[in-house]
């Protein structure tokens, strides 16, 4: 969800935002990527391997369909 509030960000914010080990946030990351929620877009700053991430049209669509459904559930409880 925090990809829901900026354009792009990178994985350096992401790990220290969510509190993640590299490797388990590269896998989450992954994981998105190949269900097509997420955007990865890599490129060097200098020498130094930069990666960035987007939430993607279909993690949009994802994303407004769970609020969708938490505003239901939130409705019919009342």
């Amino acid at each position: 969800m925090i990809l829901s509030g900026v354009e792009s960000t990178d994985f350096t914010f992401l790990q220290q935002t969510l509190g993640l080990s590299k490797g388990n946030l590269s896998t989450h990351m992954a994981r998105l990527e190949e269900k097509g929620y997420v955007k990865v877009t890599k490129s060097f700053r200098g020498k130094m391997p930069h990666t960035s991430y987007s939430l993607a049209g279909k993690g949009k669509a994802g994303l407004a369909a769970y609020w969708r459904a938490i505003d239901d559930i939130r409705h019919h409880t009342k």
